[in-house]
């Protein structure tokens, strides 16, 4: 493994959260003033959960971009899917490298987790959907798409239903149990790039390069609405933490956020100065989320502001394509077309 020069050394950085989860818990009663940096959980401002120190930075020996990322349930380890095919695990507290799995023949797109985090989907270049279990172990495999598969999302609660979408121009729900297809989402005019399922709701967004991001019940395969929110392809669609806002990027190098409840466009945001790549929510701040461009930036925002809260434009040095926060909150993972994955953890601030 290539490493940066932090890596290399013996003192290799460390981050676990454990810490100050006990501190907090131990101090909080007793203290009206915290004096350590409080979990991401407990802070009061979005802007202090903000990940913009540099930890840690590697890629393989033989490089391969990097397309999406995944954290276990504990956040222990991190599992990065390459345009090799491979599932790289890196561990998420001392950042180690821990195994390298041959999991698809041709280049991984997307990874989702099963609800209980028991089994994870994933889709690749050439349309395949692959079910393997937590070990890494593929149990399944299924021709689902035409073409390259862009993405993957379960339904809410129990997850016993997924969706996916390809450059075939179609979006698809699955049955995960019998991993077959129950209804195709036909009605964009190109690739269809990104969907994601409501958190709560029986309710699939699309977004395509066609321009449109469309609303479909996936019981009927019905659309609902279709929304002509940019001026170029759609990239990504992610839905807020409580369901009632929806984020979309688009190659015309705008965010825009929608209120479902009004179905009208909320907030604008702009910085980037080419394609947005990738979105992500905070796991526990609604109004606090990340963006990733083509050319490499990497932008923290929160809602309500119209000024980036935070912005790098050399995070990387080719396309993010996707970003992942650690289920605690306290770590970003990113990885790029440029092979590299990188793990930013917020700046310590001592009051």
């Amino acid at each position: 493994m290539m490493a940066n020069d932090d890596d290399k050394k013996t003192d290799r950085k460390i981050i676990e959260p454990q810490p100050s989860l006990v501190s907090y818990i131990h101090s909080r009663p007793y203290s009206n003033i915290y004096h350590r940096q409080l979990p991401t959980f407990a802070e009061s401002m979005p802007q202090l959960s903000i990940c913009r120190n540099l930890v840690c930075s590697f890629k393989n020996k033989k490089p391969s971009p990097v397309f999406s990322v995944q954290w276990t349930n504990h956040g222990k380890r991190a599992i990065i899917g390459c345009e090799s095919g491979e599932f790289l695990l890196w561990s998420g507290i001392n950042f180690k490298y821990e195994s390298l799995i041959q999991v698809h023949q041709d280049g991984v797109r997307a990874m989702k987790w099963t609800k209980n985090y028991q089994f994870m989907i994933s889709g690749d270049k050439i349309g395949y959907i692959i079910v393997s279990k937590n070990n890494m172990k593929a149990v399944e495999q299924v021709k689902g798409h035409e073409e390259s598969i862009r993405d993957l999302s379960f339904s809410p609660g129990d997850g016993i239903k997924f969706a996916s979408c390809s450059d075939d121009k179609l979006g698809k729900i699955w049955d995960f149990a019998s991993m077959r297809i129950e209804r195709e989402l036909a009605g964009h005019g190109w690739d269809v790039k990104c969907c994601e399922w409501h958190p709560y709701k029986s309710l699939v967004a699309t977004g395509s390069k066609d321009s449109l991001v469309k609303l479909w019940d996936p019981k009927s395969s019905r659309e609902l609405c279709s929304i002509h929110a940019h001026n170029n392809a759609v990239t990504k669609v992610k839905w807020s933490i409580n369901g009632n806002y929806l984020l979309t990027g688009s190659r015309d190098t705008l965010i825009k956020l929608y209120d479902l409840r009004t179905m009208k466009q909320f907030q604008e945001f702009r910085q980037h100065s080419k394609e947005v790549s990738s979105l992500s929510w905070h796991p526990f701040h609604e109004e606090l989320f990340v963006s990733g461009g083509f050319d490499g930036s990497l932008g923290f925002w929160i809602v309500g502001y119209d000024e980036c809260a935070w912005f790098m434009a050399n995070a990387h040095s080719g396309v993010i394509r996707d970003a992942a926060w650690h289920p605690l909150g306290h770590l970003l993972a990113t990885g790029s077309k440029d092979s590299f994955t990188k793990f930013w953890s917020r700046v310590l601030i001592n009051i």
